[in-house]
């Protein structure tokens, strides 16, 4: 999805991995369950998951451009 957030499609070259460092079961979908806040401390999220990626996204290219002096 932050590739994406930037228009990347194949996210592959740009992402090293080594086989080394994976977990011997791997699960292959992990979910959040926010209904314990939501009960006990009435948390509501104000933006969903997609959002906030996209805006830390953002934020870091903003970062990286002031530092190359684009900004």
């Amino acid at each position: 999805m932050s590739f994406g957030a930037i228009g990347v499609d194949d996210w592959g070259p740009y992402v090293p991995s080594d086989d080394g460092f994976r977990r011997p079961a791997e699960v292959g979908h992990l979910v959040g369950d926010a209904s314990k806040a939501r009960d006990v401390l009435g948390w509501e999220p104000k933006a969903e998951f997609a959002q906030v990626l996209e805006e830390m996204v953002r934020h870091d290219i903003e970062l990286e451009r002031a530092k190359a002096g684009l900004a």
